[in-house]
């Protein structure tokens, strides 16, 4: 690149001349900036007119429906104590909620189980047990190297995954070396936690949390039911993931069959039992119910019915979840306190040489058990041979062989010996223990054994919360009830029978006024802006950015109109904002009279309601108004016709004989495509025909004895009720096949015009089409029988407010985003414009720089000439002159 020095040859600053010839050149690229500016300015002051139009919106459109007014306030007082309110119950109220007073007592609160273990001498020690455990459908799989710690942890590890167990599992030290494992629900309620051996061993009793003692665990009318399974067909033991499946024998009224978990599924445990001759002839049978969990996943589960007799000495009925074991209270002997010599008392591991008061060991020393076990039969004399090696552990595990591992026996944390009985009810334990000692100088005395209640194996009962409403009690398995009063969320925290608390519903006119009131708030917000925007200087020469802006007058314009109009179609002289209390002044700003609105609100509720929300009446009961949308333009009178009702899907059998002569199952299938599997069985009447498809039903399908026939319906109407029917026997007279309910069908017009508008039907619901003036329209018809009926369409302030503001604020089509999308794209334009003259001027800029620098150039080049010359002629002088 070419350098030279500005007016070095000229003697002219032809850089500043360019300079200056630059800046007047560049003064349209000056303007196009400027306006530029503006349009960003303008663009910008759009931005806080949507904002304050959207938070407006927000306001209005919390306003616009009849729900949104359903706002409620609870207030309570209590009598019979001295305490509070707060003290026992605790409220929220929903929309949903209506008016009215309520007298409670909180009887008790929902608790979570509890279940504490027998007590261990360590928490690292192996404990020598083994097997599965079922926790809440969750595996515990123990190995015989296990401590106590161990198994802690594991049942915690129960907790993470896809199906947490909802169990927590600590261990409480009760004193140096004698420790308890509890294991407590997360939920409460009274199902608490199920908990089950999967084994052939009784790990439950070793564990010290359950007794021998079986009961029903899901009892149904003549018979029992196991727990949910994920398939019917699935061997159970692969089901469930356990380790070690239990099999054998169990007895089932009186008759034994064999069943194996680790090969058998539901389908062959049903089939073992229906195949056997015993079984038969006493009437009892098995079959298989399918139904959805709560993530709407089939479930399968066994049903035996016509006995409650039961005998599972292999744990499959347990493991099965048709029997469960007992929590009794544990009974048992405690004796004396025993130290060791040097003054510390005796645990598991203390050698019986150590106990103070044995002072000499001698081969031969022994130690005589007997006793009385639970039922009061004779136990021993066992004689028990003392080595210079044995420990207090030995002398328990000869305890519990001697009574035929029936009892539990430990050193608790006083040194005392203690015998737990495992079984329960009313218990004869005793023991005696004598000892023959050889030296004259020892002895070795455990004390007397006195019978007494050591421990509770269920320290906290898994209990419902129960409460009285009015003289009704009610029970749930939470202290959270919501299904009690309409809209009423109830939170327990305290109990007591002799506190009554009266709840008060009412309505809360108050939260209604600030709704409204921020409705005016927002209003009179933008009314401000816009006016500051139209505000110039004395002089003319200051303006609003927005000044003039046609769209901004459009927009005070449209929603000061719909302020300050009529609601029509009211019935009602209550039709003008002002009519409430709600007043405009001069300046256009609105403000509130409190009083008058409240009393309004108070005496006129509906009125009010039906002043600011959109509505729809009919004559006809069975026409009623659902929904609209900003989309629903036209209000006033209308037609609507019914072409087609709504019907539920339905089949009736016929032909039916009363009973039923061989097995049979049955699958039903929704329009969603989750199944329901059901099982019948030979013999069976129409009324067990029946029970056992409403069992567990969670497909909204249900079944009734129609005249002695099998009625098959879905509660939904329409489409969505849908159902098919597979596998079902030709004796109930019920086709395989898909049977469908019908939409309602429909159109709408207003009253007095040709053209009819057309709706789409959804079960008993019609809505408007896209394209309408009743798009969005949502009406509901119950009618059975087709017919034309009336039906008047009012938008209340709120309303017109949203559907006007949802047309200026739509991101897409509304006239803001179309304002601030053209000054956008003129800013864009200009921005290309002043690309465009910037190359040029830049190019400018460049000839002006090489024309000066050429001329810069030939210059020098003629001041070198003329240099040589003179020179030269001055040479040629001096010559001359010489000469």
């Amino acid at each position: 690149m070419a350098f030279s020095i500005s007016g070095l040859s000229s003697g002219l600053d032809w850089d500043s001349i360019i300079t200056q010839l630059v800046a007047l050149e560049r003064r349209p690229i000056t303007l196009l900036e400027n306006k530029q500016t503006v349009l960003s300015q303008r663009k910008s002051a759009w931005s806080e007119v949507n904002t304050m139009l959207a938070s407006l919106k927000t306001d209005v459109g919390s306003l616009s429906s009849l729900d949104d007014f359903d706002l409620f306030t609870p207030r309570a007082s209590i009598s019979g104590t001295t305490r509070d309110v707060e003290d026992f119950i605790r409220f929220a109220v929903g929309s949903n909620a209506t008016e009215g007073s309520y007298s409670i007592t909180v009887n008790n609160l929902a608790e979570s189980q509890k279940l504490s273990s027998k007590s261990f001498g360590s928490t690292s020690g192996a404990l020598g047990i083994s097997g599965d455990v079922i926790i809440n459908s969750r595996v515990l799989s123990i190995s015989a190297t296990d401590s106590l710690g161990n198994i802690q942890t594991k049942i915690n590890a129960l907790n993470f995954g896809e199906n947490p167990a909802g169990v927590t599992a600590s261990i409480l030290s009760l004193s140096d070396g004698e420790y308890r494992m509890s294991i407590t629900s997360k939920a409460t309620g009274s199902e608490g936690i199920s908990i089950a051996n999967a084994s052939g061993s009784d790990i439950l009793t070793e564990l010290g949390l359950a007794d021998g003692t079986l009961t029903l665990r899901n009892a149904v009318t003549g018979g029992a039911q196991s727990e949910a399974f994920s398939s019917s067909t699935d061997i159970v033991g692969d089901a469930l993931g356990l380790t070690s499946a239990a099999s054998g024998t169990v007895t089932i009224a009186g008759a034994g069959i064999n069943i194996d978990l680790s090969a058998d599924s539901l389908e062959d445990i049903a089939g073992t039992i229906n195949g056997n001759g015993v079984l038969q002839a006493a009437g009892v049978s098995a079959s298989i119910f399918s139904s959805t969990d709560d993530n709407g996943t089939a479930v399968y589960t066994l049903q035996i019915d016509g006995t409650q007799s039961f005998v599972d000495s292999n744990n499959i009925l347990q493991t099965l979840g048709v029997l469960k074991q007992g929590y009794s209270d544990v009974s048992g002997v405690t004796g004396n306190a025993q130290n060791t010599t040097n003054g510390t008392a005796i645990s598991e591991s203390t050698l019986l040489t150590d106990i103070d008061g044995y002072n000499t060991w001698t081969s031969g020393d022994t130690i005589t058990i007997e006793g009385l076990d639970h039922d009061g039969v004779g136990v021993g004399p066992t004689d028990f041979t003392i080595t210079s090696t044995s420990t207090m552990g030995d002398l328990l595990d000869a305890i519990e062989t001697a009574f035929g591992s029936e009892v539990n026996a430990y050193v608790d944390g006083s040194g005392a010996l203690v015998v737990e009985d495992n079984q329960s009810g009313v218990s004869n334990l005793s023991l005696a223990l004598s000892s023959s000692i050889a030296a004259m100088n020892s002895s070795l005395d455990f004390g007397t054994f006195d019978l007494s209640t050591i421990r509770k194996r269920e320290v906290v009962a898994g209990q419902d919360s129960e409460i009285t409403i009015d003289g009704v009690t009610f029970s749930r398995s939470t202290n959270q009830i919501s299904d009690v009063i309409g809209g009423v969320t109830l939170d327990l925290v305290g109990a007591d029978q002799d506190a009554t608390i009266t709840l008060n519903v009412n309505r809360d006119y108050d939260g209604v006024k600030e709704k409204i009131q921020d409705i005016v708030d927002g209003y009179n917000k933008l009314m401000s802006y816009i006016d500051k925007q139209n505000t110039a200087s004395a002089d003319g020469e200051t303006t609003g950015t927005l000044f003039a802006d046609s769209s901004l007058r459009s927009v005070k314009t449209t929603l000061r109109g719909i302020v300050l109009s009529e609601v029509s179609g009211l019935d009602s002289t209550l039709t003008r904002l002002s009519l409430i209390g709600i007043s405009i002044d001069k300046t256009g700003q609105l403000s509130i009279d409190d009083d008058e609105l409240v009393g309004y609100l108070q005496t006129n509720f509906q009125e009010v309601v039906n002043l600011f929300a959109a509505q729809g009446s009919s004559t006809s009961n069975d026409l009623t108004y659902i929904h609209s949308t900003a989309n629903t333009n036209i209000e006033g009178d209308y037609d609507v016709e019914i072409t087609q009702v709504a019907t539920r899907a339905s089949v009736l059998g016929s032909g039916f004989s009363g009973t039923l002569s061989s097995d049979a199952t049955l699958t039903l299938t929704s329009s969603g495509g989750t199944q329901q599997t059901i099982s019948l069985s030979a013999g069976w009447n129409i009324t067990s025909i029946v029970n056992a498809i409403n069992s567990g039903n969670t497909l909204g399908i249900t079944a009734e004895n129609d005249g002695g026939q099998l009625s098959i319906s879905n509660s939904l109407y329409g489409s969505s009720g849908d159902f098919t029917v597979s596998g079902i026997s030709v004796e109930l007279g019920i086709a395989d096949g898909d049977y469908a309910g019908d939409d309602a069908a429909g159109r709408i017009r207003v009253q007095g015009a040709s053209e009819w508008m057309t709706m789409t039907g959804k079960g008993q619901t019609l809505t408007g089409d896209d394209g309408q003036d009743v798009h969005g329209l949502v009406i509901k018809y119950t009618g059975t029988t087709t017919d034309t009926l009336d039906f008047t369409f009012t938008k209340g302030v709120a309303d017109k407010l949203d559907q006007a503001l949802y047309t200026m604020t739509d991101s897409v089509d509304g006239y803001v985003a179309t304002k601030q999308n053209s000054l956008q794209s003129q800013i864009e334009k200009i921005d290309g414009k002043i690309d465009n003259m910037e190359v040029r001027l830049t190019k400018y800029q460049e000839t002006l720089m090489a024309k000066y620098s050429a001329m810069e150039s030939m210059l020098s080049t003629l001041q070198a000439q003329q240099s040589w010359l003179e020179s030269q002629i001055s040479s040629l002088t001096s010559s001359w002159g010489k000469s």
